[in-house]
C-alpha cells in the first residue's frame, strides 16, 4: 500500500481542483447530486418491494447493466496496475 505523502496529497488536491472546476461549469450540484442518489435509493427499495418477482428481476437486469461498465474498467486498472508492479520489480532487479 502506497504511503500518503506531500506529493500523494497534492496531485489529489490539483485532481480534485480540475474535476471540480469541469463539474462546476457543467453546473453541478453536489447536495442535489446526493439527495438524488438517497432518492433513487428510495424508489428502487420501493420498486423492489412492490412489483415482488418482477422488480427482483429488474433490479438483476440493472445489476448487469452496471456490471458491464464497472468490471471493465476494474479489469483493465487492475492489469495496468499489476503491470506497473512487475515491471518496477524488473527495473529494480536489473539495476
Amino acid at each position: 500500500m502506497r504511503k500518503i505523502d506531500f506529493s500523494l496529497i497534492l496531485k489529489l488536491g490539483v485532481l480534485s481542483l480540475i474535476v471540480g472546476t469541469v463539474l462546476a461549469v457543467m453546473n453541478f450540484d453536489p447536495l442535489r447530486f446526493w439527495e438524488g442518489i438517497w432518492d433513487a435509493l428510495i424508489d428502487g427499495v420501493e420498486f423492489i418491494f412492490g412489483r415482488g418477482l418482477d422488480g427482483l428481476m429488474a433490479a438483476g437486469r440493472y445489476t448487469l447493466l452496471g456490471a458491464m461498465v464497472v468490471i471493465p474498467i476494474w479489469l483493465i486498472s487492475t492489469i495496468f496496475s499489476r503491470r506497473k508492479k512487475s515491471v518496477s520489480k524488473v527495473e529494480k532487479t536489473d539495476t
